[in-house]
């Protein structure tokens, strides 16, 4: 049902109990817990090393799997985002992945690097079996202007901006990079 171990078979006596022959097998499986063993592979009745066997033919146990938790730090990159962790269950959906915020940048969405990475959305399954950090991603919407505190698109003055000052070209009059007008320094 899932897992892995070394043992698929073994001979079990009527009237004796499963733990006869030597301990039950416990399971691993990535992402899971092992529950125990079951006499159906969901539901059933719990099948221990105490249990007495009470089927004279041949007949199958089942694994029992439990999906973990694990937590997802948020990183917003330069942003901001509450909340900064979220708890979610292996192979189930990451269904709450909140929308951050950054002054001047669009959200590109949430990835598993810094930069580059894979991108996760809601709906993705999580995969990772372990506690893990997602990044936000950005693209930056526009810049301020220096000289009259609007967006380049809708910014009046010259996109040039003087190297010593930082100010518009245009708001320093008569001053170049090179020269030295004391408004602008």
């Amino acid at each position: 049902n899932g897992g892995t171990t070394t043992e698929t078979k073994r001979i079990m006596y009527l009237d004796k109990t499963y733990g006869n022959n030597g301990n039950l097998p416990t399971l691993t499986r990535a992402g899971y817990d092992f529950l125990g063993w079951y006499t159906a592979a969901t539901g059933g009745t719990q099948v221990t090393e105490s249990t007495v066997v009470t089927t004279s033919t041949a007949h199958s146990i089942y694994a029992q799997w439990a999906a973990k938790q694990y937590i997802v730090t948020l990183d917003a990159n330069g942003g901001n985002v509450t909340p900064s962790t979220i708890t979610v269950t292996y192979n189930s959906t990451y269904e709450s992945l909140p929308i951050p915020s950054r002054t001047n940048y669009d959200f590109d969405g949430w990835y598993t690097n810094r930069s580059g990475g894979n991108y996760i959305s809601n709906n993705m399954t999580v995969i990772t079996s372990t506690n893990h950090t997602l990044y936000a991603q950005w693209t930056l919407k526009y810049k301020e202007c220096k000289c009259c505190g609007k967006n380049y698109y809708t910014c009046s003055c010259s996109l040039t901006f003087c190297d010593i000052c930082g100010k518009c070209i245009n708001c320093c009059e008569g001053h170049s990079s090179s020269g030295g007008d004391s408004d602008c320094q």
